[in-house]
């Protein structure tokens, strides 16, 4: 029986193929399906960010072990390593893409260990992705296949993707939004048509003239929307206070930090905000620091942080001491104060919170008439504040360009946008975020809970804490990293 190494990028990916090579085999050169004695190889540097990879690669285990199936783990994780020899060699152009890198990366690792442990042939659970490259792929499957003397498998297995991730679903197995590199985030079509608004209904003799006042009034707007768009090519609303980057070295000295996933986001004191700059070359004894962990259950302990860096980009990072690698978590200064009394809860989507959606764009909306919710979470503010924060995009095959938002809606109906931003251009579209709400919480001690939010764009992830005000919502501290 001919031994076979399957590269898994992921176990939502595997389950079919998995299946379908247990029950039929393969099809030999003779036209017979023959049976493989099957091992699943995990090998995939490319995930980002690490809690990301630890889930991922824990999910593979745990299903290999649910249905008896060999496998074995290539745990050398090392993103900065991997970006930047995907800059360096695409850059120069040794590579054409960056997807051609990162098939050849972790393939190569597969052949080289079929090579080494005595496997008849080598394939990967790539081949069932139909937003994968499959003609780069079976061009470096074949390259592989000459340089190591293996036999590779590639049969296109797209048509049972769905069938796969409905099977995966079915497993309760988590299945993640993104290819795992950064600029791969999944894109589903939504289709909802917009409607008409209309507030009450009118006699024919009021309701003639407030029409054309209004058609009156959007086509002067939308002209104005029409020129900027095409002058400028984006729209980015959001209010911003740098006021953090402003106090004083000895106030920042006496900081303590907020660390949001490993990256350093700021620091308070004494209510104050201080930027992660101003913490981090001012404050002493950085490393060691106690500091409570807070994850999406709750508060998970009090750990000590580890030794803090920075990048080439400049952005600081650090860790902390707990075990626990996997979930999603921030960290402030130890204190005798439970910071997040509740954890944000998600909420079911209803048609009310997608025409909520589409009032929260208002004027916008014009350009985008389509609505994919992302998520929403009931949250509270304070005691008097509570609501929901959504965040949502269009279809990125919108012919009038792509957007982003994520606002807040307290009980009353109220409706502040927090952040919105639009591009154009869906082919130059680098800078266009994708916004996620992590945890709400009171960072600073003043009774108020601010929202700590992730952006994502192609090229760079970025962690906001922002805080609500009278006059709406304020980014008061950020931090960027590079990948």
């Amino acid at each position: 029986m001919k031994k076979l190494l399957m590269h898994t990028c992921c176990a939502p990916c595997f389950v079919y193929i998995q299946k379908d090579i247990s029950e039929n085999g393969i099809l030999n050169s003779d036209g017979v399906n023959e049976p493989i004695d099957l091992t699943a190889f995990w090998c995939n540097p490319n995930i980002h960010p690490q809690f990301e990879y630890t889930r991922r690669k824990n999910t593979f285990i745990n299903f290999c072990k649910d249905v008896e199936c060999n496998y074995i783990v290539s745990d050398d994780y090392d993103l900065n390593a991997f970006v930047t020899d995907i800059v360096n060699k695409v850059g120069s152009g040794e590579f054409n893409i960056r997807c051609e890198y990162c098939y050849l990366t972790r393939l190569e690792k597969a052949f080289e260990y079929a090579k080494n442990n005595g496997y008849d042939m080598v394939g990967t659970t790539l081949s069932i992705s139909p937003y994968q490259n499959h003609l780069v792929l079976k061009n470096v499957l074949e390259k592989l296949s000459k340089k190591y003397n293996i036999e590779y498998m590639y049969k296109d297995y797209r048509s049972n993707y769905r069938e796969g991730q409905n099977l995966a679903r079915q497993l309760e197995l988590y299945r993640q939004k993104y290819c795992g590199c950064i600029f791969s985030m999944d894109e589903r079509k939504v289709g909802i048509l917009m409607k008409k608004y209309s507030k009450t209904k009118l006699k024919v003799k009021r309701i003639i003239p407030v029409i054309i006042t209004i058609l009156s009034v959007l086509l002067i707007l939308s002209l104005v929307l029409v020129i900027y768009i095409n002058s400028k090519g984006s729209i980015i609303i959001q209010k911003v206070d740098e006021n953090a980057k402003n106090v004083s070295n000895d106030t920042a000295k006496k900081s303590l930090p907020i660390v949001v996933n490993n990256i350093i986001v700021g620091a308070v004191y004494e209510k104050k905000w201080i930027s992660a700059e101003k913490y981090y070359f001012n404050s002493t004894g950085k490393q060691n620091t106690e500091v409570d962990v807070y994850n999406k259950t709750g508060k998970a302990g009090t750990f000590k942080l580890n030794e803090m860096k920075q990048n080439s980009d400049y952005s600081m990072y650090t860790s902390t001491t707990s075990l626990n690698k996997a979930d999603e978590y921030f960290a402030i200064g130890k204190t005798s104060n439970i910071v997040m009394l509740q954890p944000i809860r998600k909420s079911t989507v209803t048609e009310k919170d997608k025409n909520d959606v589409k009032k929260a764009l208002g004027i916008y909306s014009l350009f985008n008439s389509t609505v994919k919710i992302n998520e929403i979470y009931d949250v509270s503010l304070n005691n008097n504040e509570q609501g929901k924060i959504i965040s949502a995009t269009n279809s990125t095959k919108n012919i009038f360009g792509v957007y982003s938002i994520i606002f807040y809606i307290s009980n009353t109906g109220k409706i502040q946008i927090i952040k919105y931003n639009y591009v154009k251009n869906t082919k130059n579209a680098s800078d266009w975020p994708i916004y996620s709400l992590k945890f709400v919480a009171d960072l600073n001690n003043d009774g108020m809970n601010e929202a700590i939010i992730q952006e994502i764009t192609e090229f760079n992830v970025k962690y906001d804490i922002i805080e609500y005000r009278t006059k709406g919502f304020y980014e008061v501290l950020s931090s960027n990293l590079k990948i």
